[in-house]
């Protein structure tokens, strides 16, 4: 990462195109606080960036906002992303990723007509794409359905083809308390 903070640009595109993947690369390594500070203090109209960049930018920001538990902000964010029709007919998986997002947050506040309403957004061919690329996600979203919905079981053996592709120690945490009926 520090090779790549000497790197000097004389095309703007290319600088900018390098600041996002800065942020991406802070997000990955857990340096949040500082990619959700470059994000919050650049003006993104100055950026020019092109529909598949805003996109990044939205989503990247969202995912901060998240992680920094900003609830609202992270939910306005990821709502703008799904209501806009340019992304939803674009095909980005990062569309997809926030669709995911969107509808884990409104399943994990109990609104599963919400939820269940921003995956078939976009018909069968969303929910395919979802399940292709975000395997996991979608099946923690349908474990937190049938949470909601008091099915245990259910929620408990989604939970597990979830661990079962990706682990994850929350997830592993959560499965254990619902098992004890503590959740």
């Amino acid at each position: 990462q520090e090779l790549l903070m000497e790197l000097k640009f004389s095309n703007p595109a290319m600088r900018i195109q390098f600041e996002l993947i800065k942020c991406q690369l802070w997000y990955k390594t857990g340096a949040f606080s500082q990619a959700l500070t470059f994000l919050e203090t650049n003006d993104i109209d100055l950026y020019r960036l092109d529909e598949g960049g805003q996109l990044d930018y939205q989503v990247l920001l969202a995912k901060l906002y998240e992680q920094d538990g900003q609830h609202g902000k992270a939910l306005l964010a990821w709502q703008s992303v799904i209501d806009n029709e340019s992304y939803r007919s674009s095909g980005y998986n990062s569309y997809f990723e926030a669709m995911v997002r969107l509808a884990l947050f409104y399943a994990r506040r109990g609104q599963i007509a919400e939820a269940i309403k921003i995956i078939y957004i976009n018909g069968r061919i969303g929910v395919t794409v979802v399940i292709d690329f975000f395997r996991p996600e979608y099946y923690v979203l349908r474990g937190e359905i049938c949470l909601a919905e008091k099915k245990r079981d259910k929620a408990v053996r989604m939970y597990r083809k979830a661990l079962a592709i990706s682990e994850d120690k929350k997830l592993r945490e959560k499965v254990a308390l619902v098992e004890m009926d503590l959740l």
